[in-house]
């Protein structure tokens, strides 16, 4: 069986950047094949009052420096998160978001404004399906409903339903009001664009431990998404998603160190404990969260093929705090934390390529407190670092996690897993045909800090190649060396 690292015209490894305030081409990391926009555009930001829209839809459509385009420009395909909606949507007090559905979402024979001005709603939630309506009248750069949905015509063509629908944070609703609205949404976006794709999704595999504690009102990342797409199912001629989506974190990241993406143990802190009974606060490793995405598509066969693409929109170790060793005599981060941040990021988007999954989006390239791929050197007293005032300061340029990425990158382009990744004895490994047609294989060992050898395929290997994009010799049938960082085995020097 073939494992295929390039899925959905976007290969996983190219496919990365979420957030990111600068384009992360600039600063040495592959150019993003995708991108997920989700900060300084949301619905909230954009109407300010009903009818009443930005002219650039935030910074959506700023010319040359928005989001659509620059990643037009740089010929990248760009996901739209919903997420917020207006307070004055709900007749909640402020300016400000609020989580829950706007007031109209049961209303009957309800007459819309502008831009649907006279249209009547026989199922009400005007007010939503007249931002919906707005967004996709300017994304396609047209002034009502196409005789039939464009094609090569609209900017964005990805538009996921919801962000963390199952944290509590981001939506405090009904489930079954969230899938009439992502509902309404796709009617809308499929009725103006042919091209565009409709994302269900997404639910936090982590965070606190609850695997997401919503509306659902499960403990299980898996059983919300579940849940959502049932409520979505139950409305007639539903206009169901091409894509699921989910979260890929650590199962808890209040612990410290947060488990590594192959294991739901964290080897410093007892709530994460290998034989902590029941592990309810730990429960799903990285490694195992598309499976348990795939048995929701499997259960629901009759309305959603168990072959529906997953994504997964949002993954990484979260807060830098979350793997942090010490701090060297300069007073950054010293080259432990590097280097667990480097097997972190290696062992993540190499399992999520090995389980299929067709994107894979890092949080967060160029935030100082999460996930950094890129720092600036900012002061801990600067802005930037107001959420993480007391971690290291960052040096200007890749991270050594970020530098990895660009080695993991070059790895898996244009390859394909001849297997699945299997643990022996600690030791993971990954067979793997590389883009030049020669036979290799990446391995790791889970433990933090561990060393040891492997005996090689029959004929041996020529080279080991590193995370620090450092290539050795290697003698014939020499067992091979590996440690915590991936390291790739194969005959090309």
């Amino acid at each position: 069986m073939t494992y295929p690292l390039t899925i959905q015209d976007a290969s996983i490894e190219n496919a990365y950047v979420l957030h990111a305030k600068n384009w992360p081409s600039k600063f040495g990391l592959p150019n993003p094949a995708i991108i997920r926009s989700n900060a300084g555009e949301r619905w909230y930001q954009i109407e300010t009052s009903r009818g009443n829209f930005s002219p650039t839809f935030g910074n959506l459509f700023t010319p040359e420096t928005g989001w659509v385009p620059v990643a037009e420009k740089n010929h990248t395909q760009l996901i739209y998160t919903f997420n917020t909606v207006p307070a004055w949507a709900t007749g909640e007090p402020g300016p400000g978001p609020a989580k829950r559905a706007p007031l109209d979402i049961e209303e009957k024979n309800e007459r819309c404004k502008a831009p649907l001005d006279g249209v009547i709603s026989p199922n009400g939630d005007c007010i939503w399906k007249e931002w919906i309506t707005a967004l996709m009248q300017k994304n396609c750069e047209v002034s009502s409903a196409p005789a039939s949905p464009l094609v090569g015509r609209c900017h964005i063509h990805y538009f996921e339903a919801w962000n963390e629908f199952n944290a509590p944070m981001f939506w405090d609703d009904s489930l079954d009001h969230l899938a009439k609205m992502a509902n309404d949404m796709a009617v809308i976006v499929r009725t103006y664009c042919g091209d565009c794709k409709i994302i269900g999704g997404s639910t936090s595999a982590g965070g606190v431990g609850r695997q997401g504690d919503g509306p659902s009102g499960s403990g299980e990342f898996d059983k919300a998404l579940g849940e959502f797409l049932d409520a979505w199912h139950r409305i007639p001629n539903a206009s169901l998603p091409d894509i699921v989506s989910f979260h890929a974190y650590p199962s808890r990241t209040n612990v410290f160190p947060v488990p590594m993406p192959e294991t739901n143990v964290s080897e410093g802190d007892p709530k994460c404990a290998r034989f902590a009974v029941p592990n309810v606060a730990c429960q799903y490793a990285i490694v195992d969260q598309p499976g348990r995405v795939r048995a929701v598509l499997a259960r629901r066969q009759s309305f959603l093929s168990a072959s529906t693409p997953v994504w997964d929109t949002e993954s990484g170790w979260y807060g830098n705090k979350n793997l942090f060793h010490g701090v060297d005599a300069n007073g950054y981060a010293d080259a432990i934390t590097g280097m667990m941040r480097q097997a972190f990021l290696a062992r993540e988007t190499i399992l999520l390529a090995n389980e299929d999954v067709g994107v894979n989006l890092w949080y967060e390239a160029d935030h100082q407190c999460d996930g950094t791929l890129i720092g600036f050197g900012y002061p801990q007293s600067s802005p930037e670092m107001r959420q993480c005032p007391n971690d290291p300061v960052i040096p200007p340029g890749l991270t050594p996690a970020g530098r990895a990425l660009v080695v993991v990158y070059g790895w898996l382009q244009g390859g394909t897993f001849d297997g699945p990744c299997k643990a022996s004895a600690g030791v993971w490994s990954c067979p793997i045909t590389t883009q030049r047609g020669g036979r290799g294989l990446i391995a790791w060992t889970e433990k933090l800090e561990s060393t040891a050898t492997i005996a090689p395929p029959p004929g041996g290997f020529r080279y080991a190649h590193t995370l620090d994009g450092q290539t050795q010799p290697l003698k014939p049938e020499q067992p091979l060396p590996v440690e915590m960082r991936p390291t790739l085995f194969d005959d090309a020097p």
